[in-house]
This record gives C-alpha cells, sequence and structure tokens, in this order.
C-alpha cells in the first residue's frame, strides 16, 4: 500500500509558501499547517528541506470541518 503525500506551494514576488493538504475522514482534501516561507532565491537545500517538512506535515483520516 502506497502513502500519498499532497503539498501546494505558491510563489509569491519575491517568496515561496508551502503548505500541506491532509484527507478528511469523508475524502475531501483540505488546507493544513504548518505554512512555511522561504525566500525565493533560497539554496535547493533549504527548499528541499521545507518541502519534505510539508509533505510530512500531510495527513490521512483527518477530522472533517464542521463549517
Amino acid at each position: 500500500m502506497s502513502t500519498l503525500a499532497v503539498a501546494t506551494v505558491y510563489l509569491r514576488r519575491d517568496v515561496i509558501l508551502l503548505h500541506p493538504m491532509s484527507m478528511t475522514i469523508h475524502g475531501v482534501w483540505i488546507f493544513s499547517e504548518p505554512c512555511l516561507r522561504t525566500a525565493i532565491n533560497c539554496a535547493d537545500a533549504e527548499l528541499g528541506e521545507a518541502l519534505h517538512q510539508t509533505l510530512d506535515a500531510s495527513k490521512k483520516n483527518v477530522p472533517h470541518p464542521t463549517q
């Protein structure tokens, strides 16, 4: 069985924003924390570490939001 991890990455002017997505118990992908921020000109290793942390925070079977 494979595990799927999902992240969203935004390029905004001089920063890169990364945040994980998690799947609810009802099968809906939702925004999760933490939201990480790196400089657009950061080292490849720094961006790779931020992406790794973001993907590690992606979860399955989280509670579905009530509102």
